[in-house]
């Protein structure tokens, strides 16, 4: 028995070759579906986040240690899902997804200028090891204060937000 329907002279042999369906009783069947389809389910996702946390904000702390430092920033891009941070020397940049308040980030990259201040180079590997421990941990945000924490619960840092423009 052939899979296909079989074809003499042009026309398809089938026993619902002449069934036609009005229109007017296709139209409630189809419109659910769209309205059930526009229903599904993004509990996962907190769209207000990426706009949460989009802004340039002053680093205050790295591992638990202050800093003082105006030109020590981070930035996030919501819209690009991008994370760029300095300290004054060279840019870390990395990418970023949040669900919940779940923080994932992939490997932070950075630019390799040579810094005249060996504190800053250090406090640099200090920020890349800390963005780095923040994958699969933790933000929150309470009066324009970021908070990452590291799955552990350890604070990784935290930072002030800058006036938005």
């Amino acid at each position: 028995m052939p899979l296909l329907p079989q074809r003499r002279s042009g026309r398809c042999l089938s026993s619902i070759q002449n069934t036609r369906i009005p229109m007017h009783k296709l139209t409630l069947p189809l419109l659910a579906t769209l309205l059930l389809a526009g229903c599904t389910s993004t509990a996962d996702v907190k769209p207000e986040a990426g706009q949460a946390l989009h802004g340039q904000w002053r680093l205050t702390e790295i591992s638990g240690h202050g800093i003082a430092l105006p030109e020590a920033l981070i930035q996030f891009d919501g819209e690009q899902q991008a994370v760029s941070a300095t300290v004054g020397c060279n840019r870390i940049f990395a990418r970023y997804q949040l669900q919940r308040d779940k923080f994932s980030l992939s490997a932070p990259a950075t630019t390799l200028m040579a810094c005249a201040d060996p504190k800053i180079s250090q406090l640099e590997q200090r920020l890349s090891r800390a963005l780095e421990a923040a994958d699969g941990g933790n933000y929150r945000i309470e009066n324009d204060v970021l908070r990452l924490q590291a799955a552990d619960g350890t604070a990784v840092l935290k930072a002030q937000r800058q006036a938005r423009p």
